[in-house]
């Protein structure tokens, strides 16, 4: 809640049966308000990874023959600046 869209960081693509669809977002919020929010919202089955100074969770989900990876990555922006979001969702369909 509270982070604007970055209009220069979104994408859509698709290739086959691979949905890929990205967005990126800044926050005022600390880096570690913003990991609890999306732990809460990607549910149990969450991955945590860190790399630099960023903090990445992946969520990984089948239903039926559809399966979705959702990438969220976090990078605090130091000295008062604001946080960075990257979320990616990537959904194939296996037919």
């Amino acid at each position: 809640p509270g982070a604007v869209r970055n209009a220069n960081g979104a994408m859509r693509m698709k290739l086959a049966n691979m949905l890929t669809v990205s967005a990126s977002y800044t926050t005022s919020d600390p880096a570690s308000s913003v990991l609890s929010f999306y732990q809460g919202k990607l549910g149990g089955a969450v991955t945590s990874s860190q790399r630099g100074e960023g903090t990445t969770l992946t969520s990984a989900t089948v239903s039926g023959s559809t399966k979705g990876n959702v990438v969220v990555t976090v990078t605090p922006q130091g000295n008062n600046g604001p946080t960075k979001i990257m979320i990616v969702h990537i959904q194939m369909n296996n037919q």
